[in-house]
């Protein structure tokens, strides 16, 4: 099943308070909100994407999906293509709420901030057993971005060629933790911290994982 829409919020579904929203498989293509390419909660409710694909959605924040508050968006085993944002450019939270990301592939994903996820304060980035290619951030994290107040947590997977001004994978602008555990990261790039930065107030833990012809130069 393919669905193509546009909206302010939510370019498919739309939840203002206290209820769900579960994707589970097809694709996606092509559908464009303010918030949330496809999908959007204001307050107190998830975001559940199972399988599938969503290719070219677009939105000013959450190319795919956006919750304002009191949330979380979980993906899972989804391959995530060419979704554009200026804040997320698949998955955005404003504040106190958690992205988590296990298995799938994102590939050519793009935002000023997060080419893949973003929260703006108060939240978990997780990213578990996923492949990140070719992701970019016109700003800050190429993959992953929160402002201030959350952790970045990546385990295993694989994050190659991702591109940013700041932390061509993870950043965190201030208080926080980036974690990288048993991952691959091979040509990534950055101005200033080619895999992960912190501007200020934090702390980068890489363990057990293996770094290759990470770049920081001009991007």
């Amino acid at each position: 099943m393919c669905w193509w829409g546009s909206a302010q919020y939510g370019g498919v579904a739309y939840i203002a308070s206290n209820g769900d929203i579960n994707i589970d498989g097809g694709s996606m293509t092509g559908n464009n909100a303010v918030y949330g390419g496809v999908a959007y909660i204001y307050t107190n409710g998830d975001i559940n994407i199972d399988g599938g694909s969503m290719t070219g959605n677009n939105a000013v924040s959450g190319g795919v999906a956006t919750i304002y508050m009191n949330g979380a968006i979980h993906i899972d085993e989804t391959n995530m293509t060419g979704n554009n944002a200026e804040y997320g450019g698949v998955a955005y939270i404003y504040t106190n709420g958690d992205i988590n990301i296990d298995g799938g592939s994102m590939t050519g994903n793009n935002a000023e901030y997060g080419g893949v996820a973003n929260i703006r304060t108060d939240g978990e980035i997780r990213i578990d057993q996923s492949e990140m290619v070719g992701n970019s951030a016109a700003k800050y994290g190429g993959v992953a971005y929160i402002a201030s107040n959350g952790d970045i947590n990546i385990d295993g997977g694989s994050m190659a060629g991702n591109n940013a001004e700041l932390g061509g994978v993870a950043t965190i602008y201030m208080n926080g933790t980036i974690r990288i555990d048993q991952s691959n990261m091979t040509g990534n790039n950055a101005e200033v911290g080619g895999v992960a930065s912190i501007y200020t107030d934090g702390e980068i833990r890489i363990d057990h994982s293996i770094m290759t012809t990470n770049n920081v130069d001009e991007v």
